[in-house]
């Protein structure tokens, strides 16, 4: 789960490669050129330190009406879904449901009994700014 969730204000970088950037909350986060980037830096940050530090960035899309980000796999469960990135598995990251949001006819039922997100290459995923998956408009 993201431990700091926020809508980017501000950005700027170093030039070791530290970005700092300021949430509209006014809180700040420092991004290292060592965080495992899961998908970069985005119009919504999502930030968490286990088992690692890592961030996810969404881009706001004006046609969906969300901010708008992928994942390599992704799993269905009833108020969350765990989302898995191809550069770095065994890990998922989990994301809550938005109220409303009914993903049943996106998944399948797996091999192993978990339903998981059908896809291409990655599976697209839309977000309130509160982190809550959502379908968007």
């Amino acid at each position: 789960m993201p431990e700091v969730i926020g809508v980017v204000a501000s950005n700027k970088s170093d030039n070791d490669g530290t970005a700092h950037v300021v949430l509209t909350s006014g809180e700040e986060l420092v991004i290292r050129p060592g965080d495992r980037s899961l998908y970069g830096f985005g119009d919504l940050m999502l930030v968490g330190t286990e088992p690692e530090r890592w961030y996810l960035g969404a881009t706001f899309s004006e046609d969906r009406g969300c901010y708008w980000f992928s994942s390599s796999r992704a799993f269905s469960e009833p108020t969350s879904v765990v989302l898995a990135f191809e550069n770095w598995w065994g890990v998922g990251l989990r994301l809550p449901k938005a109220p409303g949001f009914d993903d049943s006819k996106l998944v399948y039922k797996g091999s192993d009994g978990r339903l998981e997100y059908s896809r291409m290459a990655t599976v697209p995923f839309c977000s309130d700014a509160e982190g809550r998956l959502s379908s968007g408009r």
